[in-house]
Order: C-alpha cells, then sequence, then structure tokens
C-alpha cells in the first residue's frame, strides 16, 4: 500500500476486514512517481497553465481597482484562488499572496491592503486531475524602480543557468553547484538549500536539487524551479 497517501484510517479498516499483512512500497513508488510519461505532463502543463491564469486574472482585477476602492490582500488571495478554478484547475493547495517586506517570508499571513509602489510574491499550487504545479510569479504595483529591476534580472539569469543544467544524466547535487557557483561570481545571494524539486502525484517530489543528492535526472523528469535570490 502507499503508505504516503493512504489514511491511518483506510489503512487499519483494511486490515481489520482482510487479515491480510500490508506491505508499505512507497520506496518504490519513489522512484516510479519521478518520471512521468507524456498524458501525465500533459495534466501537469494544464495544472500550470490554470494555476497561472490564476493569478494573470487577479492581477487584472488590481490593475483597475488599486486605487478606489481598493483590495485588502486577504481578497487578492481569495481572487487568485477562485480564478485558478474558473481556468479549469480541479484542485488547489498553498496559496501566499505576500506584499511589500513580507515578500521576505516563506509563509505570511495575508494582511493589510494593497498599495502603490509594492513587490508581490504570488505562490500557487494546484492540479488538474490529480497531477500538481508549483507556480511562483512576482508582480509590481506601479513603475518598478531600478533595484527591482535589477533584482529581477539576477534571479531570471541564475534561473536561466539551472535549466541550462536540467539534461538526462545531470546529477542534482551537481546542478545546485553550478547555479551556486555562478550566483558567487556574479555577486548574486542565493536563498535556501534547495534550487528545485518534481511535480507530479504531488506538488513536491523527486527529484530534488538539492547539495548531496546523486540521484541523476531522467527523461521523464518534470522539476519546477524555485531559485530564490535575495
Amino acid at each position: 500500500f502507499d503508505a504516503e497517501r493512504a489514511s491511518a484510517g483506510l489503512v487499519e479498516a483494511v486490515k481489520a476486514a482482510s487479515k491480510a499483512k500490508l506491505t508499505p512500497v512507497d520506496a518504490a513508488l519513489y522512484k516510479v512517481r519521478a518520471v512521468k510519461n507524456p498524458a501525465e505532463v500533459a495534466l501537469i502543463e494544464k495544472s500550470c497553465e490554470f494555476a497561472d491564469r490564476g493569478i494573470i486574472h487577479a492581477l487584472n482585477h488590481l490593475e483597475g481597482t488599486l486605487w478606489g476602492p481598493g483590495y485588502t490582500v486577504a481578497e487578492y488571495a481569495e481572487r487568485v484562488r477562485v480564478h485558478t478554478f474558473e481556468s479549469g484547475a480541479s484542485g488547489v493547495g498553498h496559496i501566499v499572496t505576500a506584499f511589500g517586506d513580507d515578500t521576505r517570508l516563506a509563509y505570511a499571513p495575508h494582511r493589510g491592503d494593497v498599495e502603490e509602489s509594492m513587490l508581490i510574491r504570488n505562490d500557487i499550487t494546484a492540479h488538474s486531475m490529480g497531477y500538481w504545479c508549483s507556480i511562483s510569479r512576482m508582480a509590481y504595483t506601479g513603475y518598478a524602480p531600478m533595484e527591482v529591476e535589477d533584482a529581477y534580472a539576477e534571479n531570471q539569469y541564475l534561473k536561466s543557468v539551472a535549466e541550462e543544467q536540467l539534461v538526462p544524466g545531470a546529477r542534482c547535487d551537481k546542478v545546485y553547484v553550478k547555479v551556486a557557483s555562478e550566483a558567487e561570481k556574479e555577486g548574486i545571494k542565493l536563498h535556501g538549500p534547495i534550487i528545485g524539486h518534481g511535480v507530479g502525484c504531488s506538488h513536491r517530489e523527486a527529484p530534488y536539487i538539492v547539495p548531496g543528492n546523486p540521484d541523476e535526472l531522467r527523461v521523464g523528469n518534470v522539476i519546477a524551479l524555485g531559485v530564490e535570490t535575495l
């Protein structure tokens, strides 16, 4: 049985009804799920499309109402969730809409009002028929100052470096080392111990692009890049 996804109540009920000995097969499923077939990839792509549209539609609402009557951060977060469903998602997991200084935090309460000249971080996980995506989008309310433009350019550069390394046979730890060394060379502050992970039956699964992981990337892996810079 799939111990990671089966509830304790279900497992105990099956044991009581069948008197069978149940054996977890999570180790085998861990490796199998990391490789997706074309139909699975199509569902993951759809989940990305739905979540992306949800964020964009919420930003469209924000664009016309920032100066009156305006939105609270909680209202904006709810717009992202609703539009993700309206775009076609079959489920939504985590949502973070962080503004201003709160964008530095992994999970900040949805508090305050949306105002001009604020950096926005939109994080959302959603699925299409059970296949997940993990999406982050940044936005700025108004015309971004040069320091924000520069920070965006640095982040996108490191993401492009990471993307170039995502080829079959590449070791996860070496992909991380390449990005980290490039960040150091360019004077970019890389944040966090992970720069990417797999998505599929879960919004976060193997393979993990982290230091010390010798797993090699394979054809059929689907990776969500999460390169965080300061």
